[in-house]
């Protein structure tokens, strides 16, 4: 009984996932900013939360090989949204940190898609609204604790 209820847990979590991610946060990715991907959104999300890191970190972080996360950091270079900042002592080494115009496009693209979901749930009744919080602060409470096992069995604590 325990794995048929751990595969349905597992069922529902990616279909909740992909309905939102399908429904809600993509089509403000694609009006807020032209060809800008997930894993763009994701880069500058990790470090707005991380602060400076090294390229290899950010491929480490992003689960992206080395020389794809070249490719993304470039584009956000071009874009003004992230910099490079080379290693005083070893210039082989380049970090990578957000920049205030990043930080402030991460701002926007974040209050529209808050804008988006209030339109979308807008005609809940209050019960349902009610539930709807309740059940997601739980959900971000479970996955905050299932990624913080994660981290531990790494040795990375964030």
């Amino acid at each position: 009984m325990e794995k048929k209820r751990l595969q349905d847990t597992a069922e529902d979590l990616f279909d909740i996932f992909r309905l939102f991610y399908k429904n809600v946060i993509t089509p403000i990715s694609s009006c807020t900013y032209e060809n800008m991907t997930r894993s763009h959104f994701e880069a500058l999300f990790a470090l707005d939360d991380l602060g400076q890191i090294s390229m290899s970190e950010m491929a480490k972080k992003l689960l992206l090989s080395k020389s794809y996360t070249t490719a993304l950091v470039d584009k956000l270079v071009k874009e003004g949204f992230v910099e490079r900042i080379p290693n005083k002592r070893d210039r082989r080494m380049i970090y990578i940190d957000i920049t205030d115009k990043g930080r402030n496009f991460l701002e926007e693209h974040k209050k529209a898609v808050e804008e988006n979901i209030e339109s979308r749930i807008n005609y809940l009744e209050e019960e349902q609204l009610y539930r709807l919080r309740v059940s997601a602060k739980e959900m971000k409470d479970i996955i905050c604790k299932i990624y913080l096992k994660d981290e531990n069995k790494k040795g990375e604590i964030k």
